[in-house]
């Protein structure tokens, strides 16, 4: 499928740019026409892959995380591609449900968010190529 990326920006890889990586999404989405409720799931999508980088990827390896945001030739998919450098793949496993259960009842913080995005779009792919990692979320419109 071709896709046709309006938007492409780099942010630093530091929580204090959620906010800055958020609006993006947000102005993004809002000018291929998407609605107030699929603009906040695919926001909250990325804010998840996002800190994931930051948390388990920045901390070892300095990197800037990259933002594009597009949609398929026929507007009916919005894709949104987080990408950083990195020396081998990102691709985590998604929990089982007893492991879900059991992190919801010990109120244990984090380890859901793969979980989240899964639930928050329609499709995530990882892939690397070149010394990049990409995290591509497909919603349909």
């Amino acid at each position: 499928m071709s896709q046709e990326f309006i938007e492409i920006r780099s942010f630093a890889a530091d929580t204090s740019v959620l906010a800055e990586l958020r609006a993006f999404v947000w102005h993004s989405g809002a000018m291929m026409g998407l609605s107030e409720e699929t603009l906040r799931n695919i926001e909250l999508a990325v804010d998840e892959a996002a800190t994931n980088v930051i948390r388990h990827v920045a901390t070892h390896h300095p990197t800037a995380i990259g933002c594009s945001c597009g949609t398929d030739h026929n507007h009916s998919e919005v894709v949104i591609e987080i990408s950083w450098e990195a020396e081998e793949p990102f691709n985590p496993t998604l929990p089982n449900k007893d492991d879900i259960s059991r992190r919801i009842e010990a109120h244990a913080p984090g380890g859901l968010g793969i979980f989240l995005m899964h639930h928050l779009v329609d499709e995530i792919n990882f892939d690397f190529k070149d010394g990049k990692c990409v995290v591509r979320l497909t919603k349909r419109v």
